[in-house]
């Protein structure tokens, strides 16, 4: 199956309003082309209007690249709340001083926007040269996991926690993690590609803001047995790390058991499912270049509704979260 799309990448900035910045949209479209991008910026090119610039973005799923700088215009304000929106493979680079330093005014515009990618998921340049750099080492990243024409097979544990990793991440709106045994009140065994997983999951709802969602689906019988199992050594920090998210995260979380689930990952629109071929379990890797974002949302949807609502960050909700969770670890 292949993907077919006019674009596979655009990019959002100022244009004129900042000096340099029509240099540095240059530069950032000579490195995506070299890495095989197909690129469209906003409103510049003869012929090219904001209409044709958001459509791209709603049906070709291209990756989002914004410049940002001491200005931010209501367009490109909107061009990155609509990303955010359609679950874009975002990245943003700031352009700063020599020191590297970000301003207090960028910061404010784009903590505006997204907290979460300002704390974790952002890349700086000073000029030209570190741009090429900085953009170039980001596209490569991406390169290296969500860039794919096709759909795979991940078969073992070394192939599918450390996609799970990646999927995390990347995401900047919407993770919905969907698993027999809850990593989230487990935490993790005494092994690399596990930990490494607990560790950024806990960061991403740490960090997230009240415009993204985190939705954990869980069997309470498979979670109650694993609980039991000496092999998770570290449950009390698994638990007190838990009530501490809980309390201080502004993100919209639900927490829901269910056993008849489907284990699945899904970030943004990047989405990873369990198939069962005869005694095997295999998962299948679906990028969200393959999907349109209303097939996402078809997809999306039952997963917020399945299952037995336990918890949000509602506050007439929170004293069934803290139930929940004291009856699962006692």
């Amino acid at each position: 199956m292949s993907i077919t799309k006019e674009f596979d990448a655009v990019i959002s900035s100022t244009i004129y309003q900042e000096n340099g910045f029509k240099d540095y949209r240059f530069i950032a479209e000579q490195v995506a082309n070299s890495l095989g991008f197909t690129v469209l910026r906003n409103s510049e090119k003869p012929g090219a209007t904001q209409q044709q610039f958001e459509n791209c973005m709603k049906n070709d799923f291209p990756i989002f690249i914004a410049l940002i700088g001491e200005k931010l215009t209501e367009n490109v304000k909107n061009e990155y709340q609509l990303a955010l929106k359609l679950g874009l493979p975002i990245i943003t680079l700031i352009k700063t001083e020599s020191d590297n330093i970000i301003s207090t005014p960028v910061k404010n515009n784009l903590c505006s926007i997204s907290r979460y990618i300002y704390e974790k998921d952002c890349s700086t340049f000073c000029d030209c040269e570190s741009l090429y750099i900085s953009l170039k080492n980001r596209l490569l990243d991406y390169n290296k996991t969500f860039r794919q024409n096709k759909i795979n097979l991940l078969k073992s544990r070394s192939e599918i926690y450390p996609y799970t990793t990646n999927m995390i991440c990347q995401a900047k709106h919407l993770v919905v993690l969907c698993q027999k045994s809850s990593t989230l009140l487990l935490g993790s065994r005494n092994i690399d590609i596990e930990e490494r997983c607990y560790s950024e999951l806990t960061k991403w709802v740490e960090l997230a803001d009240n415009k993204m969602h985190f939705i954990h689906i869980f069997s309470k019988k498979y979670t109650l047995k694993e609980l039991k199992n000496n092999e998770y050594t570290s449950i009390n920090k698994a638990k007190e790390k838990l009530l501490s998210i809980m309390q201080k995260t502004k993100a919209n979380i639900s927490l829901r058991t269910s056993e008849t689930l489907n284990p699945c990952v899904v970030a943004d629109h990047n989405m990873l499912f369990s198939l069962q071929l005869g005694n095997t379990t295999q998962y299948v890797e679906l990028p969200g270049a393959f999907i349109s974002s209303k097939n996402a949302e078809e997809i999306i949807n039952p997963l917020k509704q399945s299952g037995t609502f336990y918890c949000s960050n509602n506050s007439e909700n929170v004293q069934n979260m803290h139930s929940l969770i004291n009856k699962l670890y006692s």
